[in-house]
Formats: C-alpha cells, sequence, structure tokens
C-alpha cells in the first residue's frame, strides 16, 4: 500500500506544469551562475598569481560553487514552494485526500510518503548542478566531494523546510493561491531576515 501511495504521489507530481516550469528556470539559472562565476574566480585567480598573498583567499567552494547554487536558493524559496503545495492542496479540492485519510495508513505516514515523493522530485531538480560539476571537473578543475556534499545537505534542509511550510499553509487554507500566498509570505520573510542579519554582521 505504501509503494502505491508513493507511487501516485511521485506520478503526479511529475506531471505538474509547475514543476518542470521549475526545472527549466533553474537550469538556466544554474547555468547563467556558473559562467558568472567561473569569469569571476579566473580574474581573482589571475590577480593572485600578480599578488600571491591574495591566493590564501582564494576558496573553489565559496567562490564558484556557492554561487552557483545560490540559483537553487533562489528556486527553493520563490519556486518549490508552487511544486510542494500541490502535495495536499490538489488533494484537498478533488476530495482525493479524505480517501487517502480511509486508508490503512496514518497521517503521519501520508505526510512521509508526500514528502518522500517530494524528495525524489528534489533530486531530479539537481541535474543541472550534477552537470555543472561533470563540466568542471572536465575542465580540470578540483572538486573536493565531503564539501559538495555539506553544499547539498545544506539546500536539502532548506528545501525540506520549504516543503513542510509549503504543507502546512496548503492544509490550513482552503484555496491553492492562498496557500502560495502564505507560504511565500514566510519563505520571503525569512529571507529578508536572513539579508538583514547578514548586513548587519558585515
Amino acid at each position: 500500500m505504501t509503494r502505491f501511495v508513493l507511487a501516485q504521489e511521485t506520478r503526479s507530481l511529475l506531471v505538474s506544469p509547475a514543476l518542470w516550469i521549475m526545472l527549466i528556470i533553474v537550469s538556466f539559472l544554474v547555468g547563467y551562475s556558473f559562467i558568472q562565476a567561473v569569469d569571476l574566480f579566473s580574474q581573482a585567480s589571475r590577480t593572485a598569481v600578480s599578488f600571491p598573498e591574495l591566493a590564501r583567499g582564494m576558496n573553489i567552494l565559496d567562490g564558484l560553487f556557492v554561487p552557483t547554487f545560490g540559483a537553487y536558493y533562489l528556486s527553493e524559496t520563490l519556486l518549490l514552494p508552487f511544486v510542494a503545495i500541490r502535495l495536499i492542496g490538489l488533494d484537498k479540492q478533488s476530495g482525493a485526500l479524505k480517501l487517502l485519510l480511509q486508508l490503512p495508513l496514518s497521517p503521519l505516514s501520508l505526510c512521509g510518503i508526500k514528502i518522500i515523493a517530494m524528495g525524489f522530485v528534489w533530486l531530479i531538480s539537481l541535474l543541472p548542478a550534477a552537470l555543472v560539476l561533470i563540466f568542471w571537473h572536465n575542465l580540470g578543475g578540483h572538486l573536493y566531494l565531503p564539501e559538495i556534499a555539506v553544499l547539498f545537505a545544506g539546500h536539502g534542509l532548506y528545501s525540506l523546510t520549504v516543503v513542510a511550510i509549503a504543507m502546512f499553509a496548503a492544509t490550513i487554507t482552503d484555496s491553492l493561491p492562498t496557500a502560495a500566498m502564505f507560504c511565500l509570505a514566510v519563505t520571503l520573510g525569512s529571507w529578508i531576515l536572513d539579508f538583514a542579519a547578514a548586513g548587519q554582521s558585515g
């Protein structure tokens, strides 16, 4: 039963136009961010050749991959909620949620299944990031896998938080637009606080 529900939830997400729109936008953002990051990092590297003391501050993770994957932070904040809200919002509108609650699965298990399905979708969205890593490696660039793993883990935890907020918003509201507005208010509010805190610390 669990596998059937998981397959159904994953299929409903894969046929969602919101998902594929998000993937297209993410692909363009990641590609553009990578090109810009490589250009800026190359310029900084040429400067470091003339001033060796600057070379100690050159870090591929901070100088290349963090800016490149900043596109994911943007998409996770602004686009991912519209995909995640469908997990519960459409089921409420169609009445499928009442049928799901009659299955021999607890509400907590159903939420877990929906989050796992969203996890599969999130892994698909990492395809542009994987291509960036392969392309950088083919260019002769250095990859330190533990750092990359921590970077992916950070984005994964942030995505999980956004998905949880989106599911909560879809649960307490009666329509998808209202849920989207609630979720964006929370995520954008946290984004503003994050930038404000970064500005004060700087």
